[in-house]
């Protein structure tokens, strides 16, 4: 999976972390009126979050000394209305010799309130050159999902319909965490990479507590957080995606940490590549207006 592509699914430094894939996956279903959870879709609030990038740790194998950049991460949209996400991811590495190189992630999905159908694009660049775009869409019908690709090249495939979307797969962590799970196996399918791969994920789910709970701890990113979400419940989740082949026991490819408000918002992020991890820190936090249909219940 692409270094930056899977944090449209959500938005961990290695843990070593080892999961049977032989377990069966949460079934993914649409939203109905007597779903409960209706109820943690409809707190998610529209919102641009910004994030400063830096190196974690690395190990000698990365070739990595240094890092630095920025993420935008904007959600606006509601159950009503179906979801919207703007995404930008921008670094510049650095290796041993000073050298640099920058690369620049550019994505923009749209997905249905009851996670009917999925529509993305993507762009990659590394200094100013193209490098990827992937763009496409999918749907469900009669108990199965149907993806029809555009880029990188026509192709249409079908997948069983146990498969979440972004935006429901976040729904998801959090109904798990409100219920109080710690733990939540699932496939999940937004688009990145090639746009033909589904990606097994294992996430883990730490005990709640809120901002309120526990004064000065990050201080400088809760300062940026409405009043109403300090005394908000929070949890520290841990998602591993795997390469969606094989079964058994399997090293996660990639691993994202962070704190999960219930209202969708996330902050303290870090993104774990094997031989090196990306640390991400609030910086702004924009609330925007919902949309219309949202305002009027």
């Amino acid at each position: 999976m692409g270094r930056a592509s899977c944090l449209r699914t959500l938005l961990i430094g290695p843990v070593a972390l080892l999961v049977t894939l032989a377990a069966a996956p949460a079934a993914a279903a649409p939203l109905a009126a007597a779903d409960p959870r209706l109820a943690i879709a409809e707190k998610f609030i529209p919102h641009r979050a910004v994030y400063d990038l830096s190196l974690g740790e690395a190990n000698d194998d990365s070739g990595i000394t240094a890092l630095r950049g920025r993420m935008v991460f904007e959600f606006t949209g509601a159950v009503c209305e179906g979801y919207a996400v703007n995404f930008r991811f921008v670094t510049e590495i650095f290796d041993g010799e000073g050298n640099a190189q920058i690369s620049d992630l550019r994505s923009a999905s749209f997905e249905g309130g009851a996670a009917e159908n999925y529509l993305f694009t993507s762009q990659t660049y590394v200094g100013e050159k193209l490098t990827d775009e992937t763009k496409g869409n999918a749907e469900r019908d009669d108990g199965r999902m149907t993806v029809s690709l555009k880029m990188p090249a026509d192709k249409e495939f079908s997948v069983a319909d146990r498969v979440y979307f972004p935006t429901e797969h976040l729904i998801e962590v959090v109904a798990a965490a409100v219920d109080g799970r710690t733990f939540l196996h699932a496939d999940v399918y937004d688009g990145s990479e090639t746009g033909d791969k589904v990606y097994p994920t294992a996430t883990v789910i730490g005990r709640p507590t809120t901002d309120k709970a526990e004064p000065g701890k990050n201080s400088a990113e809760v300062a940026l957080l409405p009043d109403e979400m300090v005394a908000q419940p929070r949890w520290p989740v841990a998602i591993s995606y795997f390469e969606p082949v094989g079964t058994g026991e399997q090293t996660p490819i990639y691993e994202l940490h962070f704190l999960l408000y219930e209202n969708g918002v996330s902050r303290r992020i870090e993104m774990g590549y094997g031989d090196f991890s990306i640390l991400g820190h609030l910086k702004k936090l924009e609330i925007l207006d919902p949309p219309p249909c949202a305002r009027t219940k």
